[in-house]
């Protein structure tokens, strides 16, 4: 995605972003809705079990699960109104807007000096050397990004959300997200930094997962306050490759959590893998791996989240309802399909 108007491009989704997986947080549960006669025969009675029991609970319910599938019907007209509007949002870091080396740590850089990334394996014992760890199967993390940088990062985050009167939330589960696409850093922050640094680690360690196919991405940030939103529910991500990388300090508690991944059979048996989570670093994992965050029980935490895509993966199944994907054009944010030809290099709108 482009700061510039004349660089949208009709984008795609599956059919399903439109009534599937619907997060009900007070309930901890992902829903899907046809009509209130599937809803109701697919999800009453796990509803009844997670402390929905009387009329009026699941009265409320359902009345919050419409009205997400009616925001879902607007999204992407709505995105696109405030992507434009918000171009003329003041940074107070205008510097970011720019990727610099110089906002990287240099235990990262060094990590990824070219004799380090010949294969798999030299690479892995370069993030060992560098601050790094290998905490399971395909779970990795490893500093990325300066203490100075994340900090003028929150700032700016915070600067954004306070100045702007209509933003769109990422997704259901934090309702403190903010998009790092609709704040203008896709085309020139992102964009770079994927395709010179992560694409070159997804390439080589998640080749089995379109690693070396990433021609998309969806980035954003959260927050999690220990009085108003401590923790996140378990769930899986809509992408191929995911990191979070973690932008400040002030917390304590809040590990990752990664457990079995989806459609994986022999993942089932698997021992849960929990991570620290330090300012500065990234957790690197499959986006289809099951994952949660505690409870963090003191102070904030933000954190940027991005997921990389290959078209070449999700035009083949989507992995939000597991199907081959139906593909809905939409004007803008798009979920990383492609109609009629495949994308062969990083376009990463």
């Amino acid at each position: 995605m482009s700061q510039s108007s004349a660089a949208l491009r009709t984008e795609y989704v599956c059919s399903c972003f439109f009534n599937r997986q619907i997060f009900i947080k007070k309930y901890g549960l992902h829903v899907s809705y046809d009509n209130d006669t599937q809803f109701e025969d697919d999800f009453r009675q796990s509803l009844r079990f997670r402390g929905c029991s009387t009329d009026k609970q699941y009265s409320d319910v359902l009345s919050q699960v419409k009205a997400e599938v009616e925001r879902r019907k607007s999204y992407h007209s709505t995105f696109l109104s405030n992507y434009l509007r918000n171009r003329e949002y003041r940074y107070i870091h205008p510097e970011i807007i720019q990727f610099q080396t110089s906002y990287l740590d240099q235990r990262f850089l060094d990590m990824m000096q070219e004799k380090n990334l010949q294969n798999a394996d030299t690479l892995l014992q370069s993030l060992a050397a560098n601050g790094g760890f290998v905490h399971g199967q395909q779970v990795y993390s490893f500093p990325i990004f300066t203490k100075n940088f994340c900090t003028q990062l929150i700032e700016e985050i915070t600067n954004f959300k306070q100045s702007t009167q209509e933003r769109s939330l990422p997704n259901t589960m934090n309702f403190e997200g903010v998009s790092l696409d609709e704040m203008g850093l896709s085309y020139t922050f992102l964009t770079p930094l994927i395709k010179n640094y992560f694409q070159t680690i997804t390439k080589l360690l998640f080749s089995n997962w379109g690693g070396g196919a990433i021609d998309s991405f969806k980035s954003f940030a959260v927050r999690y306050d220990k009085d108003k939103h401590p923790s996140l529910s378990k769930h899986f991500d809509n992408g191929e490759v995911s990191m979070s990388i973690c932008l400040n300090s002030e917390f304590e508690g809040g590990d990752l959590q990664l457990e079995q991944v989806l459609g994986q059979e022999e993942d089932l048996d698997m021992e849960p893998v929990a991570v620290n989570q330090q300012m500065g670093h990234c957790i690197m994992h499959r986006s289809r791996q099951f994952h949660f965050a505690h409870p963090i029980t003191n102070g904030v935490r933000t954190n940027m989240i991005v997921w990389m895509r290959s078209s070449s993966i999700r035009n083949e199944m989507c992995p939000m309802c597991g199907q081959r994907p139906d593909i809905q054009e939409v004007p803008i944010a798009g979920d990383g399909f492609t109609l009629g030809q495949e994308r062969t290099s990083c376009s990463c709108s």
